[in-house]
């Protein structure tokens, strides 16, 4: 049977949407600006009775077709628009008291997404940016989240450091782990528990270890944790470097004299460009953990 491509997957799939939540839900293919500026097609439901319209992401879900096929496609496009619903600021956003303990930093690019940084709350961290987040719901295999904009900010009735300081405060309560990179590779394969001879000889060459939050989604977060880095670099012995594979998770590799910089930076630079999509990119500098000072920077070219 011949798979379809991606054009005509996204047609089909609108259409058979549309037929399943009738004709008084709108269903539109629009394009979205996301993290670096990178436009990414999104199938999105519009109806009068609901001010909270989710949208999903066509590539994501021409990959679920490829896996599963349309029907289970299908299946999670209509639960998920099944979620919307009309609710009013004082519902979606609650009171700052109780809303605060919901606001998560996250790490974008500050130079990719310099125009779009000039219209929400923000502080720099480096060479990057420290926005913040709102978890509208949370769930243990994804969380519903949006951008705190100044509005939102002005109805909570905060300032900038007040929400700072409470995206900084949760942060340090969130569950991160740092694993070999032989380990999560493992995971992924399917082969948790088999040899992998070449992985480990590999490892022993160049050791790495993935940092990421539990839910593996806007991981690259933990680099603003310092206690959890200084702790990495105690029992290792050594300062590391950092490398943003991406928005998901960081890369560290103990600094002990086996690699350098520049290397570093070529892998970095050509991961970007060659494995991970442009929204999930986090910066092509690579960074670095002094455990002398306890501090992240960016390794000068």
């Amino acid at each position: 049977m011949r798979m379809m491509e991606y054009r005509e997957f996204v047609g089909v799939f609108q259409r058979r949407v549309q037929e399943k939540m009738g004709n008084d839900i709108r269903i539109e293919t629009v394009k979205v600006s996301k993290n670096n500026q990178a436009d990414r097609e999104e199938l999105t439901c519009k109806s009068r009775e609901s001010n909270m319209n989710p949208g999903i992401m066509l590539e994501e879900f021409y990959g679920i077709f490829q896996k599963a096929g349309m029907e289970e496609c299908v299946e999670k496009a209509v639960e998920i628009f099944g979620c919307r619903e009309r609710v009013s600021n004082r519902k979606l956003f609650g009171i700052w008291e109780s809303a605060g303990c919901r606001v998560m930093p996250e790490l974008v690019n500050e130079k990719w997404n310099h125009e779009g940084l000039e219209k929400i709350p923000h502080t720099l961290f480096l060479d990057l940016a420290v926005i913040f987040r709102f978890r509208i719901r949370e769930s243990e295999s994804m969380d519903v989240v949006i951008t705190v904009t100044e509005s939102i900010m002005k109805y909570w009735g905060i300032s900038q450091e007040e929400l700072c300081a409470a995206a900084f405060r949760n942060l340090r309560k969130e569950p991160y782990k740092i694993e070999r990179l032989s380990d999560v590779l493992s995971e992924l394969l399917g082969m948790e528990g088999m040899e992998m001879p070449e992985m480990e000889e590999e490892e022993k060459k160049l050791p790495m270890f993935v940092l990421t939050n539990m839910k593996k989604v806007k991981g690259s977060s933990g680099m603003l944790r310092t206690g959890l880095l200084q702790e990495f670099a105690e029992k290792k012995n050594s300062s590391f470097f950092i490398l943003p594979s991406s928005v998901h998770e960081l890369l560290l590799i103990p600094d002990d004299g086996r690699i350098s910089a520049g290397e570093l930076r070529v892998m970095v630079h050509d991961i970007n460009r060659e494995i991970v999509r442009k929204d999930e990119w986090l910066s092509d500098e690579v960074y670095y953990f002094r455990r002398s000072t306890g501090a992240v920077e960016v390794i000068k070219k």
